[in-house]
């Protein structure tokens, strides 16, 4: 028998080739697993940017190391070879720099300490939803920490309502207005963010002990900063705690208000031979307005917040409220120990 012709040998290799490349088609976007353990999508080797570069400068060590990435159904002396790709991880989403969260115009005006102002705490966050009757209604609370994301309890991550409203004040009216030494000082219109995710903790408990009692909201579409609507700063392990504590949100009246807090010790909160985890605190209001003290006039999910030089920062997220011994008192839950979990769980 004759020795083939090249030229046959080269149709007869490249017919080949097309038909392995038919059946790669079929089988790539299969699922697989690296043999790091991670889940990926069979891919051509020109269509996963991972392999690509590390096949930029190409060693004996990467090509063996690739070999372990591919698909099982692949030949690696074939063209058209696949490998097991990995999706790059979602680009973290960033928290905001010290010089531009937690500051509020209204600490340039002497405020009564009962009273708030519509540019006052500008990352508070009103959860809503419809009523029966069609009106719009307050559910939980929550604080703007991005601009896309919301921190709240995970119960109000759970059981959340409809959308996000921010730059909020009274909430019947659709424009506030603020008239400061008898002039009309400024108005603002609220934004509403419908709500795209809801991340309640993983491990969340709302039991008696509440553990792991916070959430996060992801906004539809980015915020706009301005003097009504900005995010508040998150605490660093190595700040100090403040003793003097601040909440808010909106009373029965759909006004919003702020409630004066002081850090309380176990015993305060728990009685005797009771004692808190790092994982929840608590604070007893100071005498809300008038002198009436009421232990639910805000609702779930409203922000404990402290203020150092004027830089307002986020201590905790309450979740629970009662009364003990004539004062009221809120459970909350601190930022510091859940700090890395809202950083891993922030998408840009």
């Amino acid at each position: 028998m004759g020795i083939m012709p090249s030229s046959f040998l080269v149709l007869a290799a490249f017919f080949f080739a097309a038909t392995y490349s038919d059946m790669i088609d079929i089988r790539i976007t299969e699922d697989c697993t690296t043999p790091n353990g991670d889940k990926g999508k069979c891919k051509l080797l020109e269509d996963c940017p991972h392999a690509v570069s590390l096949f930029a400068n190409p060693s004996k060590e990467i090509v063996n190391y690739m070999q372990g990435f591919l698909c099982k159904f692949s030949d690696p002396a074939l063209p058209g070879a696949a490998i097991c790709c990995t999706e790059p991880p979602p680009k973290r989403a960033v928290i905001p720099d010290k010089r531009y969260c937690g500051f509020q115009h209204s600490d340039d005006l002497m405020l009564d300490i009962r009273k708030t102002s519509i540019i006052e705490f500008p990352w508070l966050s009103a959860i809503m939803k419809k009523d029966q009757g069609g009106e719009d209604v307050v559910t939980c609370l929550g604080t703007l920490i991005t601009n896309r994301y919301v921190l709240t309890s995970g119960f109000c991550a759970e059981k959340t309502g409809t959308w996000v409203r921010l730059g909020e004040f009274y909430v019947k009216n659709k424009t506030d207005c603020e008239t400061w030494k008898s002039e009309l000082n400024d108005c603002n219109q609220h934004e509403d963010f419908q709500i795209e995710e809801a991340v309640p903790h993983p491990f969340i408990n709302t039991g008696i002990s509440s553990l792991n009692d916070i959430g996060l909201l992801r906004l539809e579409k980015s915020v706009s900063y301005s003097d009504y609507i900005r995010p508040i700063c998150l605490p660093s392990p190595t700040e100090k705690v403040e003793v003097q504590f601040f909440t808010s949100g909106w009373d029965d009246s759909q006004l919003k208000i702020k409630i004066p807090s002081t850090l309380a010790s176990d015993r305060e909160c728990l009685g005797e031979g009771s004692a808190l985890s790092k994982y929840s605190k608590c604070v007893r209001y100071q005498n809300v307005e008038g002198g009436r003290e009421s232990c639910h006039v805000i609702n779930n999910g409203a922000p404990i917040m402290a203020s150092a030089k004027y830089q307002w920062y986020l201590e905790g997220v309450s979740h629970m409220f009662y009364q003990k011994n004539g004062s009221c008192f809120a459970k909350f839950t601190p930022i510091v120990p859940y700090m890395d979990w809202i950083k891993n769980n922030l998408r840009s």
